[in-house]
């Protein structure tokens, strides 16, 4: 067949088939913007997630970084670190004892901690929101916040003022005069005081047991043989832990994630537009036929379906990513802020790269759903067209059945055109399956799963009355005026009371009791163990502890949370209890042994 040069009327065909099937390729287009609009959306807001995801890890943390290593390190694991490509720097960080008492409260108990120049001003600087002065440099000097202020007893402080505390570490208990060098305020742990190098190098602790070292990678996704590697490196001793955060953890397979989020939406773009264009064509093949009996050729029939779908494509493509940067910049920040999330240090991951990838991935979609219908519609010729029948009966002969005729019908339709019902399904699992996806991650997000706490708990109110080695310290705080007063508040939707008392523990050998205050000695070098053992013989009061009571609900909580659960009825029963024991667990030989408190055997 001769070819016509009758472009135009192809164009004014294309034209006027779009007005004519407006239901059709409005259904066509709104899946085009659609597809367009959520590709933009995953990979900006995918890209913005993970780094939010890492900004949320670090204001948690106090400070930006992705592996952390505890109970010290050697010079040459330091070493090891420090020439590892994959590693952007490492921060040190120490305990230096911590603060009993001030001379504004008696009942204080802050840590101190010691860092050097990598941690305080590469990974802390992120996490911090405000600093006033500098860093600790003489021994005397304390980096503090307003938090620490408050809980020593005069929040009114400032820098360049002193007060004098009652501190201990390795070394024994001191009173001495510290001057402020600096106030922060921030994110992550703001109860804990920093100090000098020149406090810390005679406190007793040293690096190689106390230090801890926090890791910083070059790049925000790593494969996770890239971390093992690391750890392999420094060939660690049972008793050092290394420690990824969970966001580095996790972070390839979040990029994996939204990749695949995005191929999963280009499927179902890709399956909607195939079944659109299938419908439409088997239901125009004797149309087609009568245009190529008319003078057209098979080229130009081609022509004529593209352009009816870049008609519809090139303006439902720039509606959905117009859609999607307006969402993206504007509507996302102003939900955030009227639901009073801070936006502060988030920024939307606005790229070019990312708009021509999902225009590009958006016609990619098109193209591949167009290309199957095409082919069958220039596969016909204009005598097979006219004789066309868009399902034809195989041949088999069906029985009459009675009843559910139509269920019978509506299956029969289902097993005519086999291609076209499993097309239709794909789409639908493949948008349910996207509808999941993203359900999901906005669920995972919410703050009782992103950082779960005892008893999920939104405030604890405790008594803070008593200070150590003083069992007659604990006064009456919480009346249960005040208590009712909490229950009748509104949005109040749980109340749990936990009630305790100090008891004593006389000293008897080979008991409990001797395997605490053996553990208490360890923790603090500095002590002679016979004059502790002595002291505690002859004043037990000054080592008290506290008979906690808590309800079945808290018992069953705290029990789940054991290696080993108890008996819940001997618990009610007052046959078993549970110690919370500093260190990490109760030697087995210790446990089901009955402990002797106030003299009274239990």
């Amino acid at each position: 067949m001769l070819a016509n040069n009758n472009e135009a009327i192809i164009n004014k065909l294309a034209k006027n088939s779009v007005k004519t099937n407006k239901k059709q390729y409005a259904i066509l287009f709104f899946t085009i913007i659609l597809s367009a609009f959520m590709l933009f959306c995953v990979f900006t807001i995918g890209m913005t997630y993970l780094d939010s995801s890492r900004l949320q890890n670090t204001r948690l943390n106090g400070a930006e970084y992705d592996i952390l290593t505890m109970n010290g390190f050697t010079s040459e694991q330091l070493n090891t670190l420090r020439q590892n490509e994959n590693i952007r720097s490492v921060g040190i960080e120490s305990y230096a004892g911590f603060i009993q008492s001030t001379e504004y409260d008696k009942t204080v108990e802050i840590g101190l901690l010691w860092c050097d120049e990598v941690f305080w001003d590469n990974l802390m600087s992120s996490a911090r929101t405000k600093l006033d002065g500098h860093y600790p440099q003489n021994k005397n000097e304390l980096m503090v916040t307003k938090d620490i202020l408050k809980t020593c007893g005069n929040e009114n402080l400032s820098v360049g003022d002193s007060l004098i505390l009652t501190y201990e570490n390795n070394t024994g208990v001191y009173t001495d005069e510290f001057i402020i060098s600096g106030i922060w305020d921030g994110y992550g742990d703001t109860s804990a005081g920093f100090v000098s190098k020149a406090f810390y190098d005679e406190t007793g602790y040293d690096l190689k047991n106390d230090g801890i070292l926090c890791i910083k990678l070059n790049r925000n996704y790593v494969f996770p043989a890239t971390i093992q590697s690391i750890e392999k490196s420094l060939d660690f001793s049972d008793r050092q832990i290394f420690a990824p955060t969970g966001y580095i953890e996790n972070s390839f397979k979040l990029l994996l994630g939204i990749c695949g989020l995005a191929l999963v939406i280009c499927l179902s773009a890709y399956l909607l537009i195939y079944n659109i264009l299938y419908l439409s064509v088997s239901g125009k093949i004797r149309y087609y036929g009568l245009l190529q009996s008319l003078g057209m050729t098979k080229k130009q029939l081609v022509h004529f379906i593209i352009k009816q779908m870049i008609l519809v494509g090139i303006l439902g493509i720039f509606i959905g990513n117009l859609l999607g940067i307006i969402l993206c910049m504007k509507l996302v920040p102003y939900i955030l802020g009227i639901l009073g999330i801070s936006t502060g240090n988030m920024t939307l991951q606005f790229n070019p790269v990312i708009l021509i990838v999902s225009i590009v991935v958006t016609i990619f979609s098109i193209l591949l759903g167009m290309k199957k219908p095409i082919q069958i519609a220039i596969k016909v010729t204009p005598v097979e067209a006219a004789k066309y029948r868009e399902c034809i009966s195989n041949g088999k002969r069906y029985k009459k059945r009675k009843g559910a005729f139509f269920w019978r019908m509506a299956f029969e339709q289902f097993k005519k055109d086999k291609k076209k019902t499993v097309v239709v399904l794909l789409s639908l699992a493949t948008s349910l399956s996207v509808f999941y996806c993203l359900t999901t991650i906005i669920s995972s997000q919410g703050e009782r799963t992103v950082l779960p706490n005892y008893w999920n708990a939104d405030f604890v109110v405790q008594n803070q009355t008593q200070t150590t080695e003083d069992i007659n310290s604990l006064k009456p705080a919480i009346s249960d005026s005040f208590v009712e007063e909490i229950r009748k508040m509104d949005g109040i939707k749980d109340l749990h009371l936990v009630e305790g008392t100090p008891i004593i523990f006389p000293y008897v050998l080979n008991s409990f009791s001797d395997m605490w205050i053996t553990n208490y000695i360890d923790r603090t070098p500095y002590l002679s163990s016979e004059d502790v053992k002595s002291d505690y013989k002859t004043n037990p009061s000054n080592y008290y502890g506290m008979l906690i009571g808590i309800d079945e609900e808290q018992f069953d909580y705290v029990n789940q949370s054991l290696d080993t659960p108890i008996d819940k009825q001997d618990f009610l029963n007052g046959k078993s209890c549970i110690v919370q024991f500093e260190g990490s667990e109760i030697p087995k030989e210790y446990l089901n042994q009955r402990v002797l408190f106030n003299g009274s055997v239990k």
